[in-house]
């Protein structure tokens, strides 16, 4: 026991002449060394990147015929001269000035994938581009050809044809983690072959709705316009991420930058190179965050997100699922939203099979699932003006509803069980604050099934709004949850 104490203390000892040098010298000396270092460590991330990072150029085709009829055109030749001009646009000495010239479009940064040429970068780098050039670090310049898109990742992969290209190292953004230090490298406003550096501030950000998938490392290493499709990089000169986008005011950094990770960046690729394009699992749910007022309304605490909605004859009503359900779960991790819960099944190939763990009513329950291809993406319709004089106010939540058999136009909703629609929602009401929207079907409330907008009125009427009261909505036919509370 003595022995064990002694080598303890000992130990102690040892770290305390550490973190605490007796001679305020040497203390000073220590801390010098610990800059140096880190300071090495970057260095050397530094010298690994950079063969491999290369300089985006989007170009477009523009209409030169006629410069006049342009003014900004005109101005450019004007000041330039007739030989700057022609530089600029791509037009030969001695051309008429009548044909299509090439203009920039965009810039942004990449990285050599591989020694095949490929190179992968951001997807808004090169939208809209007629040619995308990329220069290297010896400055050679080369015409690349786009091999494939996913915008909604912003992933693009290009290809150009040269020698004794050097790629990345790739790492694993899974191995992440918080308050790690990190390297943003690109070319911040053209200027090529720049570093910036800053911690992992998050990992898991979603910053917009719709159909992205997005699951971006945040971190506070500077990114600016041309950091775009730059490598985000650990200190072992280890691609990690890839930067894409900032939250600015100014269009500057505010030190909230946000990068793709590796692991999901790579698996696109991959797919752009194989098939041309990307092919995602499909569930065919609609998936929601539980709010503490929904988690309190079905009984449920803990982390899970909730299941709005179940397509019909999709891969989730074949295995089960039914709105209400709490998955848990995933395939062994633990569900905290929607979009991790969204990103995972979008990035299992269709055919494979997971499992789930959900409650379902205060039960426990397991199942698995075997996903199908996503299909493809359909644009919505522009929403129809509703139709109608004769709505129900409900005042107290500032919402105005009508019964879908007075609309004149509701053929369009035919497909819905409903009877109640949304055709005004007052600005800064709590209906606004929860999420109701004009068009939003009401179908329950808790659960009672809404039979007239009287009947929701003279329910609502009834209902506790400090405890709150849980709606069930269909939107564009999926359905989800909304909770009401007067605070």
């Amino acid at each position: 026991m003595f022995g064990k104490l002694k080598k303890i203390a000992i130990l102690i000892l040892l770290l305390l002449s550490v973190i605490s040098p007796i001679n305020s010298e040497d203390n000073t000396a220590n801390y010098i060394n610990i800059a140096k270092s880190l300071s090495k460590a970057f260095e050397n991330a530094a010298k690994v990147i950079t063969p491999s990072l290369v300089n985006i150029s989007s170009l477009k085709k523009i209409e030169v015929a006629g410069f006049s009829n342009d003014p900004r055109l005109e101005l450019f030749r004007e000041f330039f001269g007739d030989e700057m001009f022609r530089r600029h646009f791509q037009i030969p000495k001695g051309r008429s000035r009548s044909r299509q010239g090439l203009v920039p479009n965009g810039m942004g940064s990449g990285f050599i994938w591989n020694d095949k040429g490929y190179i992968i970068t951001n997807n808004h780098v090169i939208d809209g581009a007629d040619q995308v050039k990329v220069k290297l670090q010896d400055k050679t310049e080369h015409v690349a050809k786009v091999i494939g898109t996913d915008p909604q990742t912003d992933i693009a992969v290009l290809k150009i044809d040269a020698n004794s290209l050097i790629p990345v190292k790739i790492g694993d953004s899974e191995k992440l983690f918080v308050g790690e230090w990190v390297i943003a490298a690109g070319s911040p406003f053209g200027l090529e072959h720049s570093i910036t550096t800053g911690i992992v501030s998050a990992k898991g950000r979603a910053v917009s709705r719709g159909e992205q998938y997005e699951d971006f490392i945040q971190t506070d290493a500077a990114i600016n316009v041309g950091n775009s499709g730059g490598p985000l990089l650990n200190l072992d000169g280890e691609v990690v991420g890839i930067n894409t986008m900032i939250l600015s005011k100014s269009g500057g950094s505010h030190g909230i930058g946000f990068a793709i990770p590796i692991n999901m960046a790579t698996n696109i690729a991959e797919q752009l190179v194989d098939n041309g394009e990307v092919e995602r699992g499909w569930l065919g749910i609609a998936i929601q965050d539980l709010t503490e007022d929904l988690r309190n309304s079905f009984s449920f605490s803990g982390e899970g997100v909730l299941i709005g909605d179940v397509n019909s004859g999709s891969p989730a009503e074949e295995a089960g699922l039914q709105s209400g359900d709490i998955v848990i779960e995933l395939d062994g991790k633990v569900m905290n939203s929607a979009n991790q819960f969204r990103n995972i099944i979008a990035s299992t190939r269709p055919g494979s099979s997971l499992s789930l763990k959900l409650i379902r009513s205060g039960h426990n329950m397991e199942m698995q699932v075997r996903l199908g291809k996503k299909p493809g993406n359909i644009k919505k319709q522009q929403a129809e003006m509703l139709e109608a004089t004769n709505g129900t106010s409900i005042e107290n939540i500032g919402l105005e509803v009508i019964d879908l058999k007075n609309l004149s136009n509701r053929k369009k909703y035919s497909k819905t069980k409903g009877n109640v629609i949304v055709i005004n929602v007052e600005s800064m009401s709590i209906s606004e604050m929860s999420g109701l929207q004009i068009e939003d079907i009401i179908l329950k409330l808790n659960d009672i099934d809404i039979n007239s907008a009287v009947h929701l009125k003279e329910l609502i009427k009834e209902s506790d709004l400090k405890k709150g009261i849980r709606l069930l909505v269909e939107t564009d036919n999926m359905k989800r949850f909304i909770f009401l509370k007067k605070q």
